[in-house]
């Protein structure tokens, strides 16, 4: 994911990420289930994106009053 930020947003975008352990984050995150069927949903059309740059790019489209530095040309 973070990889994705840089390629879509630039190295600026990354330097923005504390990587700094939150065991509340943790503890949340550790109930999640570690894979989903979402049968369901792909009936209905819904359908995963093809990768983290498309979501990022998606985002920065969808939300450009949240970014906060010069995108990359």
């Amino acid at each position: 994911m973070a990889e994705a930020r840089g390629r879509v947003a630039g190295p600026a975008a990354v330097a923005l990420i504390d990587w700094t352990p939150d065991q509340a984050i943790r503890n949340i995150v550790k109930t999640w289930p570690a894979t989903i069927r979402a049968q369901r949903a792909a009936g209905l059309g819904l359908l995963p994106e093809s990768s983290f740059d498309d979501i990022v790019q998606d985002y920065i489209r969808e939300n450009p009053y949240a970014v906060k530095l010069p995108l990359q040309p």
